[in-house]
């Protein structure tokens, strides 16, 4: 396990860091390599906790892992990479503002071969402080293979692969929004194949950038947003007179850049102010040369309001 330096505060207002320098994995030059019969598990994360006061911001750290020039990683498990954030208030304090950091895994001329590929830049922000937090957001998280010269670069992935960047806000007197990162894959002249490496066993390829709200605990507070964030899948073209591809094949993928601020099933209680908005966001899929191809490909895009409610009995967040 590499790891960035993962921040975490229990100071009264200080901001917490998960490293912001970040980690760098580069592999560069032909015969230059990095072989493991096991996974690569990397974090730069990022947690502030509760205080008397408030809870600071947490910041995930970046992360770059990199193939060029011929250089290659070689993985027989998994690649996880997390660069995500949170916090946690209590009653009578606010919670700081969450950010993920942001992941570029890219094979430019050279390539990357693994048992799966989760990578998580999620910002969560603690559910019940009385005064909301600052806001969550989710990461970026870029994917890509290309070209240095005449040699293209490859990305393969046999197994479970999950790219999130998903936000939550908390919940307290007023509702803090939880806003989606963007995640981009692409490939020009270079090929990324996301597979369970059996055919009798289909891939589940996961793409998340969903952004939840909280709920305003108290009848004159003010709900969050929940707002998606943007997702490209995207095949670009070839230099004119290349004899290289450019390609991403898939199994099954399920894309989604949802905005709620419904609760999931680790949310809590409504309480007696109003929900808030949801907002989805944008997906777009572009095959502007080369192929893309899936066995199943399921995109959501969707806005989901949340609906207000009332309190418990002696609930002590006003």
């Amino acid at each position: 396990m590499v790891s960035g330096g993962s921040g975490r505060n229990a100071g009264a207002d200080g901001g917490t860091t998960g490293n912001p320098l970040g980690v760098q994995v580069n592999i560069s030059g032909a015969g230059s390599a990095i072989t493991a019969t096991g996974a690569l598990f990397i974090s730069t994360s990022a947690t502030a906790p509760a205080s008397s006061n408030s809870s600071a911001e947490a910041i995930g750290g970046d992360v770059t892992v990199s193939a060029r020039d011929g250089g290659a990683l070689t993985l027989g498990n998994s690649l996880v990479i997390n660069t995500g954030a949170d916090s946690f208030g209590q009653q009578g304090t606010s919670t700081g503002s969450v950010r993920g950091g942001n992941i570029s895994v890219g094979a430019v001329g050279g390539s990357i071969s693994t048992g799966g590929i989760s990578l998580q830049a999620d910002g969560f922000a603690n559910n019940f402080s009385a005064n909301g937090a600052q806001g969550a957001f989710g990461g970026n998280i870029t994917l890509f293979a290309k070209n240095l010269g005449s040699v293209g670069g490859a990305i393969s992935a046999t197994g479970f692969n999950s790219l999130s960047a998903n936000a939550r806000g908390g919940s307290g007197g007023n509702g803090s929004s939880g806003t989606g990162g963007t995640i981009r894959v692409y490939a020009q002249e270079g090929t990324i194949s996301l597979s369970s490496g059996d055919a009798s066993l289909p891939s589940q390829t996961f793409v998340s950038a969903t952004g939840t709200a909280g709920f305003a605990t108290k009848p004159t507070g003010a709900p969050g947003k929940g707002t998606g964030g943007d997702i490209t899948i995207e095949t670009l073209p070839a230099a004119t007179g290349s004899k290289l591809v450019s390609s991403i094949t898939l199994d099954e993928a399920n894309v989604s850049s949802v905005g709620t601020s419904q609760q999931d099933s680790e949310g809590g209680f409504q309480g007696d102010g109003t929900g808030g908005a949801g907002t989805g966001g944008k997906i777009n899929i572009n095959v502007l040369g080369g192929s893309l191809s899936a066995s199943k490909l399921a995109v959501t895009s969707q806005g989901l309001g949340g609906s207000g409610g009332s309190s418990l009995a002696g609930d002590p967040i006003r």
